[in-house]
């Protein structure tokens, strides 16, 4: 999988980290999907799957992975 979608691979880590992946990885399967996923897009995601502190910053961070 990290072959064909390297930009996921900083989002995989310890526990918060993973379901966070899995949380963008739902709405975005695939490499474009993930980069053209908004801001407000990832910041809802990680939301309605548990996040509930630095949402903002966690969110900013994804999309310049995906975005790489």
């Amino acid at each position: 999988m990290l072959e064909f979608y390297p930009g996921a691979l900083p989002l995989l880590g310890q526990d918060e980290e993973f379901r966070d992946a899995q949380a963008v990885l739902s709405v975005a399967p695939h490499p474009e999907a993930g980069r053209r996923l908004s801001r407000s897009k990832l910041e809802a995601t990680l939301r309605r799957h548990g996040r509930q502190r630095n949402v903002e910053a966690k969110a900013a961070q994804i999309q310049t992975s995906l975005r790489e």
